[in-house]
């Protein structure tokens, strides 16, 4: 396999991967403004993890309730209820070459929801330490 381009800025990019950092930063950066939690720190998490991904499996993103159906009780967990659903459109980390853009293509994508009782920061940074584990792990697991 050969190295290929970014269709948008025509940086070299790996061998395996369309993910072009420089546009996707960009991506990132001009869609803050159309999404919010409604809580700044939580917001600037997940901005954080966009602006820090290096693959279209290494970041984080707001996803309204509105997108998820078949929402279902599954269990009340110590730190809040769990919920089993669908994600309707699923997640856009498949790469579309007419699109030149990653794109979702796995509508119904079942996931898990958590309904924190508590103080949203402290699951927050459980949630921040999980992510750096797997990040480290992610490249020895390859």
């Amino acid at each position: 396999m050969s190295a290929h381009f970014c269709p948008e800025c025509d940086n070299e990019l790996g061998v395996k991967s369309w993910w072009c950092n420089a546009c996707q930063k960009r991506h990132f950066e001009e869609n803050f403004d159309n999404w919010t939690t409604r809580d700044e720190e939580i917001d600037d998490f997940i901005k954080g993890t966009q602006m820090a991904a290096n693959e279209c499996t290494e970041y984080l993103e707001f996803i309204p309730i509105q997108s998820f159906i078949n929402v279902i009780k599954y269990e009340d967990a110590e730190v809040g209820t769990v919920y089993s659903a669908n994600w309707s459109i699923g997640p856009t980390d498949v790469w579309d070459e007419t699109e030149s853009d990653y794109v979702a293509k796995r509508p119904l994508t079942k996931v898990a929801l958590l309904f924190i009782n508590d103080d949203p920061h402290d699951f927050l940074k459980e949630v921040g330490h999980t992510f750096l584990l797997l990040a480290r792990l992610t490249p020895q697991l390859l």
